[in-house]
């Protein structure tokens, strides 16, 4: 996840849109992903699924958190 959201860190204007599932956006969440909600949740093959967003500062904190995991591998 830390791979993923790189390039959006790289640009000022950078936005994270995104459909999730309501047991994926709790765990991005306790990993210190910040999302807000951007539309009404929409039941997929049983599943709550769940469109979000997040800006730049909304994923800095989990970027800086779990960067330096990957020079360690």
């Amino acid at each position: 996840m830390t791979l993923a959201v790189a390039p959006i860190l790289r640009d000022d204007d950078s936005y994270m849109i995104a459909e999730t599932d309501s047991h994926l956006l709790r765990v991005m969440n306790a990993l210190g992903i910040e999302t807000r909600q951007i539309g009404n949740t929409l039941i997929y093959l049983a599943s709550e699924t769940i469109p979000v967003c997040s800006s730049k500062k909304g994923l800095t904190k989990f970027y800086q958190r779990y960067y330096p995991l990957l020079a360690a591998s």
